[in-house]
C-alpha cells in the first residue's frame, strides 16, 4: 500500500454556470481542507442531462494531465470519514473516492455491487455505477476512461458510468470502505460505508 495526499493532486471539478450554490459549497470545501491545485470546469447544458454530463467530463479530461489527477462533480460533499491522506494498493489504476451501492448487472442496474476484499479498508470493485469522485492514476486508465466517456456520450447517448462499470474487471480499480465524498443528488446510495457483502467475489 502507498499513501497519497489528495490536497496535492490536481483536481478538476465540474460546475454549471448557474449552479452558484454548488460552486460556493465546493470552493468552501477546497479552502477548508487546503487543496492546492483546483480547476473549475464549466458544465455543459444539454436537453438530455446525461449527454451534457458526458460532454463536461470530456472537457475535464481535455484540461487534465495524462495521469495522476482527480475529477469531482459539484454536488460532492465530504463524508464524516473525510481525510486528505489515503492509502491505496501500489497497482492502482483508479480509486473511487466516492462510491455507490448500485452496480451494473446482466439485468441492468441495481443495488448489487461486486467486489473483492483487499484489506479492512480497501476493496477492489468490478461493476460500480458511479463517477462523482474518482482519482485517475495511470495513463492507460485515463485514456480508457476518456474514450469510454466519448463513446457513451456520442454513440450510446447514455450514462458514461455504465461504460466505466463494464471496463472495471480489466483494470485495477479500488474503493475505500470509508469513502471521503458522497453525492448530494444520490445521498441514499452514496453516503454509505461498505462492509463485506454476501455477494462479494
Amino acid at each position: 500500500m502507498i499513501d497519497i495526499d489528495i490536497r496535492e493532486k490536481p483536481v478538476f471539478w465540474i460546475n454549471l454556470n448557474d449552479a452558484v450554490d454548488r460552486r460556493a459549497s465546493m470552493e468552501r470545501m477546497f479552502d477548508k481542507h487546503g487543496f492546492k491545485n483546483v480547476t473549475r470546469v464549466e458544465g455543459v447544458r444539454h436537453p438530455i442531462g446525461k449527454i451534457g454530463c458526458g460532454k463536461a467530463f470530456l472537457r475535464a479530461f481535455d484540461q487534465a494531465p495524462d495521469e495522476d489527477f482527480i475529477i469531482l462533480e459539484d454536488d460532492c460533499v465530504e463524508t464524516k470519514m473525510f481525510r486528505p491522506i489515503i492509502s491505496l494498493p501500489e497497482d492502482t489504476d483508479g480509486l473511487y473516492l466516492g462510491i455507490s451501492m448500485w452496480g451494473l448487472t446482466e439485468e441492468g442496474s441495481g443495488p448489487n455491487i461486486r467486489l473483492d476484499v483487499v484489506d479492512e479498508s480497501t476493496f477492489r470493485i468490478y461493476n460500480m455505477l458511479s463517477a462523482h469522485a474518482i482519482y485517475y492514476r495511470t495513463k492507460d486508465f485515463v485514456k480508457l476512461c476518456r474514450d469510454t466517456v466519448d463513446h457513451w456520450t456520442h454513440i450510446k447517448e447514455d450514462h458514461h458510468d455504465m461504460g466505466y462499470a463494464e471496463n472495471m474487471e480489466n483494470n485495477k480499480v479500488y474503493c475505500m470502505a470509508k469513502p471521503i465524498f458522497y453525492q448530494t443528488s444520490s445521498e441514499q446510495v452514496t453516503n454509505v460505508m461498505i462492509e463485506r457483502l454476501p455477494n462479494a467475489n
